[in-house]
């Protein structure tokens, strides 16, 4: 396989908006600040008065800020300032944890308060707030969870959403319910009026704005330094991988560039970003100047993310592997230079399989211009793309808002909890298509969670205000209620915290391969992949109760185990189980008979459920017989054909392939499904 070659971009070494940056720079958390940071000047600084007066007199902004301009850390002081803090709480929402813990620690450091005093975060496991604080960073899930509660955001005086422009699921739903809720305080009276900013990176002023009646614009620009964008040539068909090119761009760039550019290469997944920052470190043996390789996705831990804020010293570089995590929000000093591979992995939601889907596809214009970006904060930089011109051309020109993608049963799911009947009549920016609404209702009705009222208006049921409890997708909520039925909740908590993680197995090198699967043999077992994620989880827990943190990281390291994604489910089952707790769930133990547990779990599962066709040799959905897939070859279930089985999820490569597959009795799902 040949190095990728590149040529600059004819017309295009400079790139408009790419600015200076330093607002998120983040400072230890809790860090005891005697006065604050220096901070320095932002092209949002210059129009701080007539933000202010705009923010006071404006029910409505919608804030266009280039990236760079200030705008999430400085916004929410001005409001402060403007005496909108009066009345309650300014809140402003970001799409990512990572993000939000960020911001609220810069901000804290830059008025010299602690982080969860005058300013704090609230994100999934992490409450990081007092009586005291005034202005709360927290991800848009968690102000949508908060919603359930309160769907009025009572205690909210203010509310920033920022990044809209990523139009995560959660930020479409919320900004519809703030336009309801707007309308219903502003009737109450001044005391009880909300302040609503929502704040984009890009320029899609037009659709916030029309959705925003009688709303306010305004736009902040950024400060930029130009950058040389080079575009791959033509890549041959068999050439097209674009792991391998990424990765030798990163080498040939570290033998020509100076060390001081520090890289940010784009690539779509876990898997990948930790296989990268492997290559790197075995490569360091034969460089004379080494490589720091650092990874950076959203199921890092909040630690570990950090790491990529720190300096490296001189005569080294540093290397960051990202996912899409650092498009926007993150910005990071010193990188100079941006690879990207011009990809992105994405669920998508197939009415055909009544599931989603895992794949890799092309990112949009924007993502690319965003990406490219990241490469000119502090200084000139450059932008390797890893496809042409032409395939940039053909990217479409934003990225499709997520709720037109995905499986709508837990957005409605919590729209039925917040007590709207018909979700069709919400007024969203943009609607999903009908057979997706329809699809979502169908299966919350056979997960029986809601009933029909009247002609297209539904209620929560019993079992589906139960669902609600939990912040997880449907059908794992539906395996812990049956699991505390089937007295094996102890079990079935730890197996949904590792379903809510990506996989808990690295991919190794291909010198190890042989290696890697000697060591899972010793995990798995003739039930299925869940049984044996149990196993793993309830085996990492055992070692690191009773072993050092350097004995933990050995045992992990031998047996090809992440131990960040088990850290990560050891808090989602933590958090799982005080729900439990608190809803009077009886936790109990199955002990050794796992074939109640998978009874449990084929009771969430049964809509991914298939059987082996031996003419076909291979298994067909049973809800959709013309469905076709195969057992992914990462199950332990991989080279047996058992007569029926349930499955987590399914990706699409070659072929399509279920992923994460058990063995079930069909008669444990016969009274909820047609077999």
């Amino acid at each position: 396989m040949k190095t990728t070659s590149f040529k600059p971009t004819q017309n295009g070494t400079k790139r408009k908006s790419v600015e200076f940056f330093e607002e998120n720079v983040p400072v230890a958390k809790n860090a005891q600040l005697l006065k604050p940071v220096h901070q320095i000047s932002l092209p949002i600084h210059a129009v701080k008065g007539e933000l202010k007066s705009l923010f006071q007199s404006n029910g409505v902004t919608v804030l266009i800020g280039e990236t760079g301009c200030g705008k999430s850390t400085q916004v929410p002081k001005f409001c402060l300032e403007a005496g909108l803090g009066e009345n309650g709480l300014i809140g402003i929402t970001q799409p990512r944890r990572v993000a939000a813990i960020s911001l609220a620690q810069r901000v804290s450091a830059e008025m010299g308060t602690e982080c969860g005093g005058l300013i704090g975060y609230r994100v999934r496991f992490e409450n990081c707030t007092s009586h005291s604080t005034k202005i709360v960073y927290l991800t848009d899930g968690i102000l949508l969870r908060e919603a359930m509660h309160d769907n009025c955001f009572k205690k909210y005086s203010c509310i920033i959403v920022d990044e809209a422009h990523e139009r995560s699921v959660h930020t479409d739903i919320l900004l519809s319910l703030l336009k309801i809720c707007k309308q219903q305080r502003d009737q109450v009276g001044n005391h009880l009026k909300l302040t609503i900013i929502v704040m984009s990176a890009t320029l899609q002023a037009d659709l916030f704005q029309a959705y925003f009646e009688s709303s306010s614009l305004y736009h902040v620009k950024g400060r930029s330094f130009p950058i040389g964008l080079y575009h791959a040539e033509e890549l041959k068909k068999e050439d097209d991988n674009y792991f391998f090119n990424t990765v030798q761009t990163i080498f040939k760039l570290h033998a020509e560039e100076a060390l001081d550019m520090h890289v940010l290469a784009f690539l779509t997944g876990q898997d990948e970003i930790e296989a990268g920052c492997r290559q790197c470190r075995e490569k360091n043996v034969h460089l004379e100047h080494p490589i720091v390789a650092l990874p950076l996705y959203a199921s890092l831990s909040h630690a570990d993310q950090l790491k990529v804020f720190e300096n490296v010293g001189p005569g080294v570089r540093k290397v960051i592997f990202c996912t899409n995590i650092a498009e926007t929000s993150l910005t990071i000093p010193g990188i100079r230079i941006v690879i990207d591979c011009g990809k992105i992995k994405q669920k998508s939601y197939n009415s055909g399989t009544k599931a989603d889907i895992l794949k890799v596809g092309n990112i949009s214009k924007a993502q690319s211009n965003q990406r490219a970006g990241r490469a000119g904060r502090d200084a000139p930089g450059k932008a390797y793309r890893l496809y042409s011109q032409k395939s940039y051309n053909d990217f479409r020109d934003t990225t499709e808002a997520e709720i037109l993608r995905i499986n709508l049963s837990s957005v409605l799911l919590d729209l039925f909890s917040l007590g709207m009947k018909n979700p069709r009549k919400l007024k969203l920016i943009e609607m999903p298509q009908e057979e997706s609404f329809e699809a979502a209702i169908e299966e919350l009705m056979m997960l029986k969670a809601i009933t029909t009222m009247s002609k297209s208006c539904y209620g929560l049921t019993h079992l589906g205000s139960k669902l609600s409890f939990f912040p997880v997708d449907p059908k794992l909520g539906r395996i812990l209620v049956a699991a505390s039925e089937l007295d094996c909740l102890e079990e079935a908590l730890s197996i949904v915290a590792c379903m809510s993680v990506e996989n808990l197995f690295i991919a190794p090198p291909e010198n190890e391969r042989d290696q890697a699967e000697v060591s899972k043999k010793k995990f798995e077992t003739n039930e299925g992949d869940h049984v044996m994620q149990l196993r793993v989880y309830r085996m990492f827990v055992d070692i690191k109760k009773n072993k050092t943190n350097s004995e933990v990281d050995k045992w992990c390291r031998d047996h090809f185990i992440s131990k960040r994604n088990l850290l990560t489910a050891v808090s989602i089952r933590k958090q799982l189980r005080e729900i439990c707790v608190g809803r009077k769930f009886e936790i109990k133990s199955c002990g050794a008979n796992t074939n109640v547990l998978r009874q449990a779990l084929s009771l969430g599962l049964f809509i991914n459920a298939a059987k082996f066709n031996k003419s076909l040799d291979k298994f067909v959905l049973l809800i959709n017989p013309s469905v076709q897939l195969k057992i992914h070859p990462s199950s332990c279930l991989h080279r047996t054909k058992p007569s029926t089985i349930i499955f987590s999820e399914l990706c699409k490569t070659s072929d399509l392939f279920a992923k994460d597959c058990s063995i079930i009795d069909i008669d444990w799902i016969a009274n909820v499904i047609k077999v």
